[in-house]
């Protein structure tokens, strides 16, 4: 879908002047901060920064990242239990395949019990998803995730 958008002069100068320095078009320069400002209002408390690798989610006030956070967080509790939101999260890509190498990746990297962490995935989406109309990926996930004890 296309959708126009009228602009102040100085807003399409700053676009166009972080396009040249990124090398990007002003499209994705600008879908690039229209989604990084929509996960900012949607996440009180994080902003995004220049790193080495790429844009990375922040945490204000710290200077840690988001994931390091949940790797350190990780660190304690009920480990395989933490990866619920993260295993379900549509932000991180929205299909079956997305939802299961984030499991796979995330149990393998962290050492962790990946069928504990499947099921307590399940647990928690279920639990969350009294309000379909909010989440309604959170069902689906849920099906993908029980249809690999199949």
């Amino acid at each position: 879908m296309t959708t126009s958008l009228r602009l102040r002069a100085e807003l399409r100068g700053y676009l166009a002047d972080l396009a040249e320095r990124s090398r990007r078009s002003v499209s994705d320069v600008a879908q690039q901060l229209l989604e990084e400002a929509i996960r900012t209002r949607e996440c009180p408390g994080i902003y995004f920064a220049d790193e080495p690798g790429g844009r990375a989610a922040k945490i204000m006030g710290t200077g840690l990242g988001v994931w390091e956070v949940i790797r350190d967080y990780l660190g304690i509790g009920e480990r395989e239990f933490a990866l619920a939101p993260i295993v379900r999260s549509a932000e991180l890509g929205e299909t079956r395949e997305d939802a299961l190498h984030r499991l796979d990746v995330l149990t393998a990297e962290l050492g962790l019990d990946r069928e504990r962490a499947r099921w307590w995935t399940i647990g928690q989406t279920l639990a969350w998803s009294t309000d379909t109309s909010l989440y309604p990926g959170h069902i689906e996930v849920v099906r993908w995730l029980m249809e690999e004890a199949e």
